[in-house]
């Protein structure tokens, strides 16, 4: 019995001995290679890193599209401000046109210009007046000469008296009725002095010809034509227009102060104070219909 035990513990121990060590020769021996793959290489990258790579090369491609995009809006930034600095220039530009447009239309300016041609022809006109005064080709009417004896009388004649005297005439006071200029006599008249103050131009034919600054005071230019005519600073103070064509003419700053227009023909002209005459303007400038 001791024997038989004696054998049989041996046996197992040696099994126990076997059972152990196989696992642990099957831990310390290394896993074969994939196939394809060589023993001592690296092994492929991991689906992580893969995703990582694909995450990386999508955010550099956003990154450049944002790039190239913020480039795009600094170009355009610039365009719209060089755009408002060209605008703010005309603006100005525009801005410094209108004043002095203002200040050349305005009252005060006129007023100051025909004080100072007032004063620059102050002597010439004298000298005109004083020849008209003995021409024999200057007239007065019949009812004209109460007006002058009362003046003679009393020394002065009120507006009333001198509206009441010219009243019946059918012109206006101071307009000339004597002979007609010929065409010859107005052309020598431009060419010299310009002074056609008390002159007859009734039906001549002025279309067309600059006539700025000249002196119309009291003339009569009843039926004339000055279409196109250039009468610009013109004097036209007491100067009879009834029936002209002043079609397309321009009377800008003139003085047109009781002048006569009755049935003149204005339309398109330029009046005095820069005004455009709307069609169908007759005796009056009638403002353009926008």
């Amino acid at each position: 019995m001791m024997q038989r035990q004696s054998r049989v513990i041996p046996s197992v121990l040696f099994c126990l001995a076997v059972a152990c060590a196989a696992p642990l020769a099957a831990a310390e021996t290394p896993a074969p290679a994939p196939a394809g793959i060589k023993s001592g290489e690296a092994a492929p990258s991991p689906p992580a890193d893969q995703e990582r790579q694909a995450v990386e090369q999508t955010l550099r491609r956003a990154l450049e599209r944002a790039e190239g995009e913020k480039a795009e809006l600094e170009k355009r930034v610039r365009e719209g401000s060089e755009r408002e600095r060209l605008l703010q220039q005309q603006a100005e530009r525009l801005g410094a046109e209108k004043a002095a447009l203002e200040k050349s239309c305005s009252p005060k300016g006129e007023g100051q210009a025909g004080a100072a041609k007032k004063v620059e022809a102050g002597p010439k006109k004298k000298a005109v007046h004083r020849k008209r005064r003995h021409h024999p080709a200057v007239t007065v009417a019949d009812n004209e000469k109460p007006a002058r004896a009362a003046v003679k009388k009393t020394g002065k004649v009120s507006k009333k008296k001198r509206t009441a005297a010219t009243k019946g005439t059918g012109r206006v006071a101071g307009a000339s009725s004597g002979p007609r200029l010929s065409a010859k006599a107005i052309q020598a008249i431009l060419k010299g002095n310009r002074d056609f103050s008390g002159k007859n131009l009734s039906g001549a034919n002025l279309a067309g010809l600059n006539l700025t600054g000249v002196n119309m005071k009291g003339a009569n230019l009843s039926g004339a034509n000055l279409q196109q005519a250039d009468l610009q600073e013109a004097n036209l103070e007491r100067a009879n227009l009834r029936n002209a064509n002043l079609t397309m003419a321009s009377l800008r700053l003139a003085n047109v102060n009781a002048a006569r227009f009755d049935g003149a023909a204005l339309g398109g002209a330029i009046w005095s104070d820069g005004r455009t005459c709307g069609p169908g303007s007759t005796g009056t400038c009638l403002d353009t219909l926008p």
